[in-house]
C-alpha cells in the first residue's frame, strides 16, 4: 500500500505539471488569447449526471484492481479538458448538447460538434501525455529508450488530431457533409454507462485489419470511429459514425449490421472497454463489473496497449482475444 501511495503522488505530480505545460496561449475555436480555459466534458454533464451517485461516477478503472488509478471521479472532474474559452463551450456544440434534438436521426451539424468535441479531448489527451513522459524521463533517464517509441507515436497522433479536428470545424462552419452515420438507436430507458469519443481499432469482427496500431509513420494515416453512449432522462442514445472517405472500416460495419440488436450493443460496449478509458458507469452495477471476468479480460488487454504497444508480436495476440471475447461478452450494460 505504501508503495501504490508513493506511486500514485508521484504520477498525480507529475500529471498536474503536464497539465499546465500543455496548455495552448488561446482558445483552439475562437483563437482568442486566454489563460483561464473551461471545465469542459467530453461527455455531455447532464448525460454524467443520469449515471451519478451523490456526484460520483466509476470510472473504467472500476472493471479491475489497479490501485494507483482511481475508481471513481466527481462529476465536475470526469472526462475533462482544458483547451477552449467559456464562450466557445457555452455556443460551440449546442445543437448535439440538446437531448430534444434527438427525436431524430442527427443531423451532419450534431456529428461536426460530436467529433470536434472528440478531438478536443484527444488532443488534450496527447499534449499531456507528451509533456508527462518528457518530464518523467528527464527525472528517470533510464526509461528513455522504453518510452522513445511511445512519444513518437504520441507526436504522430497529436498531428493526425489536429488535422482531423480542423477538418471538423471547417465542416461545422461550411455544412458540408461530412461524416457517416453508421449506427443509431435511442432506447427508450437509461444505461448504466457514459461514453463518447474516437477510437482507432484495430481489426473488425472477423480479424481483418482496420488500423495497424503498431506502424509509426507519418504517411500512415489511422482512421477513427466515432462511438457515443449517453444516457438522458428517459431514453439513452447510442451511435457509431466514421469520417466520410474512411472506407476501412466498410467490412467493419457491414459484419455489425449483420448482428441482432443487443448483439450490436454488446460489441459496441466491448469496442469502447477494449480501446478507451474513457467510459464512465453507474455505482448501481458495481458488483456485476467486478464479477464479469469477460469485461475485466478486455480492460487488460487495454492496459496491455498501453505498456506493450512497442511489442509488435502482440498484435496476433490481440487480434486472437478480440475476436474470441467479442464472441463471449456478457450482456452486462443493456
Amino acid at each position: 500500500m505504501n508503495r501504490d501511495y508513493a506511486a500514485k503522488k508521484e504520477i498525480n505530480r507529475l500529471v498536474k505539471s503536464a497539465k499546465l505545460k500543455a496548455k495552448p496561449d488561446d482558445c483552439l475555436i475562437c483563437h482568442t488569447p486566454t489563460t483561464r480555459f473551461c471545465n469542459s466534458h467530453s461527455i455531455p454533464k447532464f448525460c454524467l449526471k443520469q449515471i451519478a451517485s451523490e456526484g460520483y461516477v466509476l470510472t473504467s478503472y472500476a472493471i479491475y484492481d489497479y490501485p494507483i488509478l482511481k475508481e471513481a471521479d466527481g462529476i465536475e472532474r470526469a472526462g475533462t479538458f482544458h483547451l477552449i474559452c467559456t464562450q466557445c463551450d457555452n455556443t460551440a456544440f449546442s445543437d448535439y448538447e440538446d437531448p430534444n434534438n434527438y427525436d431524430e436521426n442527427p443531423n451532419q451539424r450534431m456529428l461536426a460538434q460530436i467529433a470536434i468535441k472528440n478531438l478536443l479531448k484527444l488532443m488534450d489527451k496527447r499534449r499531456t501525455e507528451i509533456e508527462y513522459y518528457q518530464m518523467f524521463c528527464e527525472e528517470h533517464p533510464e526509461f528513455s529508450e522504453h518510452f522513445s517509441i511511445k512519444q513518437i507515436a504520441n507526436k504522430l497522433d497529436l498531428v493526425e488530431y489536429e488535422s482531423a479536428f480542423q477538418r471538423a470545424c471547417r465542416a461545422l462552419k461550411n455544412g458540408k457533409a461530412a461524416f457517416h452515420l453508421a449506427y443509431y438507436a435511442k432506447l427508450d430507458y437509461v444505461t448504466p454507462v457514459a461514453f463518447q469519443g474516437q477510437i482507432a481499432m484495430a481489426f473488425d469482427l472477423e480479424g481483418n485489419v482496420i488500423n495497424d496500431l503498431f506502424y509509426y509513420s507519418p504517411k500512415y494515416k489511422i482512421e477513427m470511429l466515432n462511438i457515443c453512449i449517453l444516457p438522458m432522462e428517459n431514453k439513452s442514445i447510442i451511435m457509431m459514425f466514421i469520417e466520410e472517405g474512411h472506407k476501412r472500416y466498410r467490412k467493419f460495419i457491414k459484419q455489425f449490421n449483420k448482428l441482432e440488436p443487443l448483439d450490436q450493443l454488446s460489441v459496441i460496449s466491448y469496442i469502447v472497454i477494449l480501446y478507451s478509458e474513457d467510459l464512465y458507469l453507474s455505482n448501481s452495477i458495481k458488483d456485476v463489473i467486478e464479477g464479469n471476468q469477460y469485461l475485466k479480460k478486455a480492460a487488460e488487454e487495454n492496459t496491455d496497449y498501453m505498456f506493450e504497444a512497442t511489442v509488435k508480436s502482440r498484435i496476433e495476440e490481440v487480434k486472437k482475444n478480440t475476436i474470441s471475447t467479442t464472441e463471449n461478452l456478457s450482456r452486462t450494460f443493456y
